[in-house]
């Protein structure tokens, strides 16, 4: 069976992408292919 999948798509600042991040990590760990998406702002949070 393929992995289910979540895009996640959040802003920059890390008042959005923090959130949107911790979202990521537990769906990963629950063995889900993940996607999460940001500007350029966000890549030094990443």
């Amino acid at each position: 069976m393929a992995k289910k999948v979540v895009v996640i798509a959040a802003g920059g600042t890390g008042g959005h992408l923090f959130p949107a991040a911790a979202f990521a990590e537990e769906m990963f760990r629950r063995n889900w292919r993940v996607i999460l998406m940001t500007d350029a702002r966000g890549r030094r949070y990443a």
